[in-house]
């Protein structure tokens, strides 16, 4: 059975939703005040309610189901308790790491983990308890791990005597072979560092998730990328995950619920069967068609790159993707479009040529070739609906090759983008080059045998093009929507 999270009336979610088929990392989206928060305060109320009485409404309701077993937790506002259901079967422990530990999550019950670097350069005095100088010594090494992640200098410690961290003495902290104070290193360190001890600490073995008795252990983590550059914020969905492997055999029992803003962190978590994100807005859940929903199964694998677009408020061209697919008939047309695009003069977009540069291609063949790019491009949810196909005019065609290229026109105008197919009025795009240059389209008739004729006087009609206004002449107006707003 599928693993899922149900809640019902917590702070911002009213109505019962459902989150389905729980991974072992699970990000939650959306603006703020979308509900994020919502579902990891009721995932902490979970394990503790003692300060749910702001936060509820009469019959909320918070039910978790893993492996089988699940845990209900059902609250009466009038009533003085708010107790576990009498048939809990799953045993949880719940963690939360943020910077700032609100309220809701402050309960007895729930696991909380602050760190403060400015202890690895305080005095080690005697009668401290060997553990707590042993716990800054962890805090160091996972310090200098943070560094190294970030490409920053090392760090090492300094002091009299050889055992650096169960002496009395004092000692320094040194970076570069300068003396610094660990409060107030760079912020992104600070907060990689801080994230690593949360989660490791929490689910290392000095804590009951070792014990059989428990069946989950859940880490709440809030904005994790605050203060990192998006170089690292990318990093964030693999050190989770290595973090996770790192822990053997109980890893299996240890879940992450992950609120972010980020479309960096999102951009990689495709790359992780693992990982997926859920979807909030005003309190409900969505889905891809951007409609409230009850129950979802989440975002994962390429649905990320829709994600970044519609969600986040991103373009995905803000993470070097092009901003759409272009399936072309012709190599010259190719080759053009791609010199204006790098100029800047035209959008930013992938061009492909289903024929090549000679002039044997058959049509058959180039019907068949842009069949295939189109349904290779369908395999990504964010450009299946919007990549565009350009034709030479087809007016030649035989009736049977009309007829192909009637399916593909109408397969691509059944979204709402209706202007995805696009024919030309000339027979060759040579045909148009006399627009521009009248002596250049007379030569190219000259030599448009040639074996290399399509491709050199492509590049010589691009060289001539030096605005948006001589590539709205060269195509008459044609694919000016091709144009830089």
């Amino acid at each position: 059975m599928a693993d899922y999270l149900k809640i019902k009336k917590v702070k911002k979610i009213n109505d019962e939703i459902t989150l389905e088929n729980i991974f072992d990392i699970n990000y939650l989206v959306g603006v703020n005040g979308s509900g994020k928060s919502s579902v990891l305060d009721a995932i902490a109320l979970l394990k503790d309610s003692s300060n749910s009485r702001k936060l509820l409404n009469v019959d909320s309701r918070i039910e978790l189901s893993i492996g089988g077993k699940k845990i209900v937790k059902t609250i009466n506002i009038p009533a003085i308790s708010s107790p576990f259901s009498p048939n809990a079967q799953l045993s949880i422990l719940v963690s939360v790491s943020a910077e700032d530990i609100t309220p809701e999550k402050a309960g007895p019950g729930v696991i909380q983990h602050r760190l403060d670097l400015a202890i690895l350069g305080s005095t080690v005095t005697a009668g401290i308890p060997p553990q707590q100088n042993l716990n800054k010594k962890m805090v160091f090494d996972t310090l200098k791990k943070a560094a190294s992640i970030l490409n920053m200098p090392d760090f090492n410690a300094v002091l009299e005597n050889k055992d650096i961290w169960n002496d009395s003495s004092v000692r320094t902290i040194q970076q570069n072979n300068t003396k610094i104070d660990p409060s107030i290193v760079a912020g992104g360190l600070v907060t990689l560092t801080k994230l690593f001890h949360r989660v490791s600490t929490a689910v290392s073995g000095s804590t009951p998730v070792q014990n059989q008795n428990v069946d989950v252990f859940l880490v709440l983590i809030e904005e994790p990328e605050n203060h990192l550059h998006p170089k690292f914020q990318r990093e964030i969905p693999r050190i989770l995950n290595d973090i996770r492997n790192s822990l053997g055999p109980i890893s299996e029992k240890v879940k992450f619920f992950v609120s972010t803003h980020s479309p960096f962190v999102l951009g990689e978590i495709s790359r992780f069967s693992n990982q997926k994100a859920y979807l909030f807005d005003d309190g409900k859940m969505l889905n891809m068609k951007k409609e409230n929903c009850l129950n979802s199964d989440g975002v994962a694998g390429g649905q990320c790159a829709w994600l970044v677009s519609n969600i986040l408020g991103a373009e995905i061209t803000d993470l070097g993707y092009p901003e759409n697919y272009c399936v072309l008939e012709e190599a010259s047309l190719q080759g053009i479009l791609q010199k204006m695009s790098e100029l800047g003069i035209i959008k930013n977009m992938q061009f492909i040529s289903t024929k090549g540069w000679s002039n044997s291609s058959k049509i058959i063949n180039q019907m068949k070739n842009i069949e295939t790019a189109s349904n290779l491009i369908k395999c990504n949810p964010y450009y299946f609906d919007k990549y565009i196909v350009i034709l030479d005019n087809t007016s030649d065609f035989s009736d049977k090759d009309k007829e192909k290229v009637l399916a593909i026109k109408m397969s691509l105008e059944k979204s709402d983008n209706k202007n995805r197919f696009i024919e030309l009025s000339k027979k060759n795009i040579e045909d148009y080059y006399s627009n521009i240059d009248a002596e250049l389209a007379k030569e190219y008739e000259e030599r448009k045998n040639d074996q290399n004729a399509k491709k050199d006087f492509s590049i010589r009609i691009s060289e001539k093009i030096k605005s948006a206004q001589d590539f709205s002449k060269l195509f008459d107006k044609e694919l000016d929507f091709l144009l830089v707003s």
